[in-house]
């Protein structure tokens, strides 16, 4: 050990800062020899940091902006925004304490209606929201 009590066995952390590393970038899956000059430059890596990138399911490759990419290489992955049963659905399942039935909040809604005291914005909240038509 020297006097300023560091042990000279060990490498100097200046050494460590300019040493490449090798191995699997995660961003691109390709192995490189200096990994650390690679990560700071892959598009991949970038992609997988930005908001709207991502991996695709098609093809596994990674992009910055993933819907662009999988209406071309696999739109039959992508969710369908007509399916409106399918996507609620799927969110009923992701959080199944939060939601209401909309028959117990149309029930409600026709017995806030029915509590109105002026007969005439009573009539109208009642034909705003269909409850002539069943709604």
């Amino acid at each position: 050990q020297t006097e300023a009590g560091v042990n000279e066995s060990l490498p100097s952390r200046e050494l460590d800062a300019s040493r490449e590393r090798s191995g699997m970038c995660p961003g691109c899956n390709n192995y490189f020899t200096q990994i650390n000059r690679h990560i700071h430059r892959c598009q991949a890596v970038q992609a997988m940091s930005s908001p709207k990138g991502g991996c695709c399911p098609g093809c596994n490759s990674t992009f910055p902006n993933l819907m662009k990419h999988m209406r071309r290489c696999c739109p039959e992955k992508l969710p369908r925004s007509s399916d409106q049963d399918a996507i609620a659905q799927q969110r009923k399942a992701q959080s199944p304490n939060d939601w209401l039935e909309s028959e117990s909040v149309a029930e409600a809604a026709r017995a806030s209606f029915a509590a109105m005291q002026d007969p005439l914005e009573r009539r109208a909240l009642e034909l705003r929201f269909g409850l002539d038509q069943g709604g």
